[in-house]
This record gives structure tokens, sequence and C-alpha cells, in this order.
């Protein structure tokens, strides 16, 4: 009887350890969840079409093609481009069933960044830290937009801190800028 009393927990205690472990080794950043998640990063393997987050199935890209920038007076940017929405990017689907024009103010001197909620210049701070769904796909798209037209990182050089992980977390990974 006390052979298995061992032996049980001498088992409890190999699962607890190991699965302690399993769980550090496997706790991605909060910034890497959403990007590509193992969708293709170029839809249909067009390169003007990168893909910046996989949220629920969908995956959204960036139109490169269509980047404007309707302000470019230091410290102040205006870029608009448009973002593609795919559903079904897990399974292969590369057919485009939305496309929505996204304008983004940036201020370099004060490293904010904000979104046009309705293209009429009615701008919203996007806070690197804020809740994802306020960050969610705008963020990521306002980022690839300023990296693209300008070669260098908006947020992607800072991080913030993720009560969910008790620590600070980058706001974008090296992943997200590599293609």
């Amino acid at each position: 009887m006390m052979k298995k009393i061992l032996l049980l927990l001498t088992c409890f205690c190999c699962m607890f350890l190991a699965g302690g472990m399993a769980f550090a080794n496997k706790v991605a950043p909060l910034s890497t969840y959403g990007y590509f998640a193992g969708a293709p990063r170029f839809l249909g393997g067009d390169k003007n079409f990168i893909c910046i987050e996989v949220y629920q199935g969908y995956g959204f890209y960036l139109d490169r093609s269509s980047m404007y920038v309707e302000k470019n007076e230091p410290p102040q940017h205006i870029i608009a481009v448009n973002v593609c929405m795919v559903p079904d990017v897990y399974k292969g689907a590369t057919a485009i069933t939305r496309v929505k024009t996204e304008r983004f103010f940036y201020n370099t001197e004060l490293k904010q960044m904000y979104h046009d909620k309705g293209t009429n210049s009615d701008w919203k701070y996007i806070n690197p830290a804020g809740a994802i769904a306020t960050t969610s796909v705008v963020m990521p798209a306002g980022e690839m937009a300023f990296y693209l037209t300008y070669h260098r990182k908006f947020y992607g050089n800072g991080s913030h801190y993720s009560p969910l992980y008790g620590r600070n977390i980058p706001n974008f990974t090296d992943d997200f800028y590599a293609f």
C-alpha cells in the first residue's frame, strides 16, 4: 500500500514539474498571438498583400499597393491604406470578402498613433497597452503602414506591461517585420 502511495505521489510531482516547465516554454508574448498564427504571410503568394493579423479564423492583409501618404510634415504624418479581410484563411481560402480603407495619424515627436474611426478625421488614440478590442487589426495595420512607408518601426521598439503575463512584453516582435 505504501508503495502505491509513493508511486502516486511521485507521478503527481513529475506531472506538476513537467507541466510547469512546458507552460513556461510555450507562453509566447501576447504581441505574437494574433499576427500570422499559421496563416500565409502573403495572400495567394502576392507580396502586395501582407498578413498583419489573424483573428478568429479571419486573415487581415494590408494591401501595400494601396498605400497613400496624405501628410508628410514631420513630426506629423497621415497614411491611408486598404486592409482586406479573408475568412477561413487557415483552410487555404484567398477570397477577399471585405476591403476597408484605414487612415492613420502619427506624431513621431510624441510617439503616438491614431486611427480615423469614421474616415472623417475622427482620430482615436491607439494605446499599445490597450485592450485587444481597441488595438486588434488597427494597431498592426498602422504599424505596418508606417514601417513600409518610412522603413522604421513606430511602436515596434517599445513594450508594455501585460497583467496577463505579469511582465513587459514587446509591442511587436521581429517576425512582424520579416517578409
